[in-house]
């Protein structure tokens, strides 16, 4: 009978931890919340150290615990940054404590300011890919409008750039824009998303994330109005080529659209961020008044061709696109011929997806972000590209 009791209580016991953790857990996070009014770098350091060494709360929520703590710091870089003070807002970003959408953005823009290009559309990039990513960013659908910037800015420093490796790892798998657009034919795929199954949960545990009234750090930027450049468009040149191989195994294995154990509402930012990426802008540069690609054009249409081989994208289209200059008819006609010289140059790399090409002449700029925040050579780069729309 004794034993019985015993059991009894030590069982109470064990299913009492967690509540009791779980209530360390929100006073612990309330403590480091408060460091946060100081706006003082080194105090909200301290606290964060205090709280990573003495926390009881679970691996996932210390980790949005510091993810918060490095948007806080980002909120003040950015106050430096508009004050022009370049040097302070970096400085106060080198000890960020974990990863933040809002920390790579202040990053990207300070190496705007610096004029590395490069380096700012790998940030844009992987703020993207930060933001979207449910695991990391509290899900929002106040972050959507957000994504949306990023992924526009994230493609127009990469014309600027010059270079795919912001968005195609060095294993030849996508990242940042491209990993959205992979995505959004990923969702195509699915055609409806699945359902999700109920997952039962024990209500003598008390999870240590909910009702703890943290949230993600709000980061609030306004945002221009967006016009994708081929809505309303009519196709001006389009040419299907080379018949679909009978069997076509990715080498890349991208990640599931949506997992089971997670509800839809989780992607919601990632699924509108796969809308506006629908279309990539691609640094493939040619000679002046050329169709032929330079050396810095063959070398980005390599990175292209041994992303398609590898992800096993089966269709997919190519639309040319000039800057202003020149007449109306000449540069319509000079879009398809880069459009149809990518294609030609994908094709000898064993390229064997339908590809269609089409031009659109100096028809349809970019909806720049801030049209005023380039010289009219940047503004031309971005204009001068060639579009690449995956399909299912």
């Amino acid at each position: 009978m004794k034993r019985t009791l015993l059991s009894t209580v030590m069982a109470g016991a064990v299913l009492a931890l967690p509540t009791a953790a779980a209530a360390d857990c929100a006073g612990e996070l309330g403590v480091l919340k408060s460091s946060y009014d100081s706006g003082s770098k080194e105090t909200i350091l301290q606290a964060v150290e205090t709280f990573r060494a003495n926390s009881t709360c679970s691996e996932p929520t210390v980790v949005r615990a510091l993810s918060d703590a490095s948007g806080i710091l980002a909120r003040m870089a950015q106050q430096l940054f508009a004050a022009g003070d370049i040097d302070g807002a970096d400085e106060m970003l080198k000890d960020a404590p974990g990863l933040h959408w809002a920390v790579q953005v202040t990053r990207a823009e300070i190496a705007v300011k610096r004029g590395d290009r490069l380096e700012a559309a790998k940030l844009y990039n992987a703020a993207l890919d930060t933001i979207t990513d449910p695991a990391i960013t509290k899900p929002n659908p106040a972050l959507v409008p957000i994504a949306d910037r990023i992924t526009r800015l994230g493609q127009e420093n990469l014309m600027l750039a010059g270079s795919l490796e912001p968005i195609v790892t060095r294993s030849g798998g996508a990242s940042g824009v491209l990993k959205s657009a992979m995505r959004g034919i990923a969702i195509e795929a699915v055609g409806t998303k699945p359902q999700i199954k109920e997952v039962k949960q024990d209500t003598t545990y008390v999870d240590d994330q909910k009702d703890t009234g943290y949230d993600d750090i709000a980061y609030v930027e306004p945002e221009p109005v967006y016009k994708d450049s081929l809505k309303d468009n009519k196709i001006d040149y389009v040419q299907p080529i080379a018949p679909e191989p009978d069997y076509y195994e990715p080498l890349i294995k991208q990640e599931p659209v949506y997992q089971e154990s997670k509800p839809k509402e989780d992607y919601v930012v990632a699924d509108k961020a796969a809308e506006a990426a629908k279309i990539v802008y691609l640094p493939i540069r040619f000679g002046f008044d050329s169709s032929d690609l330079d050396p810095v054009g063959l070398q980005a249409a390599d990175t292209v061709a041994d992303f398609l081989i590898k992800s096993g994208v089966k269709s997919l289209t190519l639309v040319g696109h000039t800057d202003e200059k020149g007449s109306d008819a000449y540069n319509l006609d000079l879009s398809v011929k880069r459009a149809a010289s990518v294609r030609k140059h994908l094709q000898t790399k064993g390229v064997y997806a339908q590809i269609y090409v089409e031009g659109v002449g100096e028809r349809h700029p970019p909806q720049y972000t801030d049209i005023a925040a380039y010289s009219d050579d940047e503004r031309r780069a971005i204009a001068r590209r060639v579009e690449l729309v995956l399909h299912q």
